[in-house]
C-alpha cells in the first residue's frame, strides 16, 4: 500500500477526531477501508476504489478528495458508532 496515500489520509482522520484508525487498501477488491489499531475494518468504501496497492500521484490525490468528503459527510455517524 501507498505510504503516501496512507499519510495524507490520517491527517484526515486526525482532523476529525479518528486519530486512533488508518486507512488500508484491501487486497482483493482495491476499495479504500478505514480500520482501528487491531486491523479490524470500520468500513469499506465502496465508492473509492484504486487501480492497484500503489496508487500513483494523481491517483492519490482524486481519493484524498473523495475521501475528504465522504469524512465530511459520514464523521458524525461513525462518532456516534465508537461512542456506543
Amino acid at each position: 500500500m501507498s505510504l503516501l496515500l496512507r499519510k495524507k489520509c490520517q491527517e484526515l482522520l486526525d482532523n476529525v477526531g479518528l486519530d486512533s484508525y488508518h486507512v488500508q487498501i484491501n487486497a482483493s477488491n482495491k476499495h479504500l477501508e478505514i480500520a482501528g489499531e487491531c486491523g479490524q475494518v470500520l468500513v469499506t468504501i465502496e465508492g473509492i476504489r484504486l487501480s492497484k496497492m500503489a496508487p500513483g500521484e494523481a491517483e492519490i490525490e482524486l481519493a484524498l478528495e473523495l475521501f475528504d468528503a465522504f469524512l465530511a459527510r459520514h464523521t458524525p455517524t461513525f462518532r456516534k458508532f465508537i461512542q456506543d
